[in-house]
């Protein structure tokens, strides 16, 4: 099963800043490229994903997450993609990076308001959640 929380996330009009879910913030710092408010999540790699996953194993990565912008490591992302296959109190939206085959997906799950995890998609097929070529997931 690709996406464990395909069908959890948020209202579609929430708009939420993560920040925290259960560690501290994080303030960015003037010359920083993490996001101020952000919550850090960490990457665990599909194992069957073919070579060349974004992100390895283990890896912290801080985001900060509304339902119509992501932001993380000095990549800003807008104009998402709803997954309407998500109901409240769930919802899921589905940010690009790049384009064609090298393009990254993020689906961010969102759970009563709060972000929940991000699955992490490559390829042409990025804005069908249903399609693209699952890689990891941030949690």
């Amino acid at each position: 099963m690709p996406f464990l929380i395909r069908s959890a996330l948020l209202l579609a009009t929430a708009s939420l800043i993560a920040c925290g879910g259960g560690d501290s913030t994080t303030a960015a710092t003037s010359g920083s490229s993490t996001p101020a408010g952000c919550t850090t999540l960490t990457y665990t790699a599909n194992p069957s994903a073919a070579v060349g996953n974004p992100y390895s194993n283990g890896q912290s990565v801080c985001f900060s997450a509304t339902t119509s912008s992501l932001d993380f490591s000095g990549t800003p992302l807008t104009s998402p993609t709803q997954n309407m296959a998500v109901v409240a109190p769930n919802a899921a939206y589905v940010f690009v990076d790049g384009s064609g085959a090298n393009a990254v997906c993020y689906e961010v799950a969102f759970t009563s308001g709060a972000l929940r995890e991000i699955n992490v998609g490559k390829g042409s097929a990025c804005t069908s959640p249903a399609t693209f070529n699952f890689q990891g997931q941030f949690q």
